[in-house]
């Protein structure tokens, strides 16, 4: 929920002035489609996969039980928490965090964020199914987005 943390701080902290730019990296920005995406990934005995009434009865009974606010848990439903110039690095076979949700957000802010995909399930903090992530696709994003936002007097 890292990305989550982020976007909550820029949407609400009175430091989020200062930020002047940031790095998310597999951002879970809305739980509904994480929790969708672990319910695909993983077979139950017996049943297989969750389907979708499972899954919604599993949310009704998580908001009762433990007052999770299933609509706060989604920072795509508005960007405007995002001023700043954002990279994102997401790999396409990420196990965690669907790809789908740095897309949105490219989507949603394309003249702030710059996406960076990878084909295989990297992070930088999670590693690739290989081994840990090569720090040369961060250099390669990082360095292009520095010079971007000294262009733009950042």
């Amino acid at each position: 929920m890292g990305g989550g943390v982020v976007a909550a701080f820029l949407g609400h902290s009175p430091l989020a002035q200062k930020v002047t730019r940031v790095v998310l990296d597999a951002p879970m920005l809305d739980l509904h489609p994480a929790v969708g995406h672990q319910a695909d990934r993983h077979l139950r005995p017996v049943i297989g996969r969750l389907r979708a009434p499972l899954i919604w009865t599993a949310k009704k009974i998580a908001s009762a039980r433990f007052g999770v606010d299933w609509p706060a848990t989604s920072y795509l439903d508005e960007t405007t928490w995002l001023k700043v110039p954002a990279l994102v690095t997401h790999g396409e076979d990420d196990p965690r965090v669907p790809v789908s949700i740095s897309i949105r957000l490219s989507e949603l802010q394309p003249s702030l964020v710059t996406l960076e995909q990878f084909p295989v399930q990297a992070t930088w903090s999670r590693g690739t199914s290989t081994g840990p992530a090569t720090p040369h696709w961060w250099s390669r994003s990082w360095s292009q987005q520095s010079r971007d936002a000294r262009g733009a007097g950042g």
